[in-house]
């Protein structure tokens, strides 16, 4: 542990354990804590440079690699952001709760099956008590599709194109206990067709096509994912490097329920379509809903309210993403959910 002179707190200031130091808590998370006038208290990364250089130049008091040290040296009840790699999100998350703290926990909460255990019970035995960070949800255009598709009945079809960006062979993305790409990033458009598909269906199988000629087992580039839901809603999605880089992860949305189509491109435009007329809409510029997220998600933090994202969606997610990511690896074409889906009947009220 590296103290540090911190920078004055705020007043009656929830005190905050930030675990992940990289850019995405740089550009993102911090900036939300100190505009929702957080104390920033403890800061980890497994980089000691890294946890050193964010503790000093964003004012928390204390830095060090050891995430579980940062959730011990928080004073309760505070806040825990975990923002680590994948394989210790649900862990970190339950030793916060544990540890009797709030928690908001980036994408993706879970990796392994005994994570989903693990994570939904903590969950029911703490209610509200865990905030899971996909963001899509938050969008204007997402929340306006989900508005006008209430309006129709029946299955859902969603196919979405997503641009992702291109890793070097050695990134951590790609390390055998992250999941797969699949688990690390395709895991925001499962998470959005849960959102999207009316009545909260179960999955019932997914499919994965054939890894391209010539690349390693396991690779998950240049892949269609289908799922299939048990009201025979459908979901599509093409993970693809191909295509311009320069505007970074793309996505294009087709939504179709009853007699009406919207889609969205990139989170800025937006078409609906029915009874054979079209409206436009669109967003001032290019937003992944980051910043909304977080200014709801830790609006209620403070206020004392609880998370909303529900158990069964995270169950449902992940039940999808690790049988996909399966799919990746074993080379196998289809694949049942797996049973212990069940886990998601198991709402609390």
């Amino acid at each position: 542990v590296l103290p540090l002179t911190p920078l004055p707190p705020v007043v009656a200031s929830l005190p905050v354990a930030v675990l992940g130091g990289g850019d995405y808590t740089r550009s993102e998370i911090i900036p939300a804590l100190r505009r929702g006038h957080f104390q920033l208290y403890a800061v980890a990364n497994r980089e000691p440079q890294i946890a050193a250089i964010v503790g000093r130049d964003y004012g928390f008091a204390l830095a060090t690699t050891d995430s579980e040290r940062a959730i011990a040296e928080l004073p309760a009840p505070g806040l825990v952001v975990v923002a680590t790699a994948h394989d210790s999100h649900t862990q970190l998350a339950c030793a916060a709760v544990k540890a009797g703290h709030r928690v908001f926990l980036e994408k993706p909460p879970t990796v392994t099956p005994d994570d989903v255990q693990q994570l939904a019970a903590t969950m029911r035995a703490n209610p509200g008590a865990i905030e899971i960070g996909f963001n899509r949800r938050y969008h204007p255009l997402v929340g306006r599709a989900r508005a006008r598709l209430a309006r129709e009945s029946g299955p859902t079809s969603i196919s979405c194109v997503v641009k992702e960006l291109t890793f070097q062979p050695d990134h951590w993305y790609f390390w055998p206990n992250q999941g797969t790409r699949i688990t690390g990033n395709l895991c925001h458009w499962i998470d959005l067709a849960v959102f999207l598909i009316d009545g909260s269906p179960m999955p019932v199988s997914t499919t994965l096509s054939p890894r391209l000629p010539g690349t390693e087992p396991g690779s998950d580039e240049e892949r269609v994912l289908t799922v299939t839901f048990e009201d025979g809603s459908l979901l599509t999605v093409l993970g693809t490097t191909r295509g311009d880089d320069i505007r970074g992860v793309q996505e294009q949305m087709d939504i179709r329920r009853g007699q009406t189509t919207i889609t969205i491109d990139d989170l800025w435009k937006y078409r609906v379509r029915s009874d054979g007329i079209e409206r436009y809409g669109r967003t001032l510029f290019r937003d992944k809903a980051h910043t909304a997220m977080y200014r709801e998600g830790l609006g209620r933090i403070k206020a004392g309210q609880p998370a909303v994202y529900p158990v069964r969606d995270m169950v449902v997610v992940s039940a999808i993403q690790i049988a996909a990511s399966d799919l990746a690896r074993s080379d196998e074409r289809a694949a049942a959910i797996p049973d212990w889906i069940s886990l998601a009947a198991e709402e609390t009220a």
